[in-house]
């Protein structure tokens, strides 16, 4: 019984304090499951493997998404970079005049 309450308090401090936390409700209507005397240890032990798996794929999701906004980033300051060279290079060649 002690592994599962320390299972228990690693998992709420661990997915509880981050920013893809879900609300207090919710981590207090799974632990209450959890410590139930209906939930037997399959049980909780189902639940709190899915809570993980949720708890990943959340945060997996969040890094793309991340990943996504710095490469678009990256490629704004590589097209901005490109632009700049071509208009220095269309600037910098000497303006041909016609003398009469």
């Amino acid at each position: 019984m002690s592994f599962f309450k320390t299972l228990i308090v690693l998992y709420c401090f661990v997915f509880t304090t981050h920013g893809l936390a879900r609300s207090n409700e919710y981590y207090q209507a799974v632990v209450v499951q959890a410590l139930s005397e209906e939930c037997k240890d399959t049980c909780k032990k189902n639940l709190f493997e899915a809570e993980i798996q949720k708890s990943v794929n959340e945060l997996i999701l969040a890094i793309i998404k991340e990943l996504k906004f710095k490469l678009t980033q990256v490629r704004l300051v590589k097209d901005l970079n490109i632009f700049t060279e071509w208009r220095s290079n269309i600037f910098s060649q000497p303006v041909k005049t016609n003398k009469v």
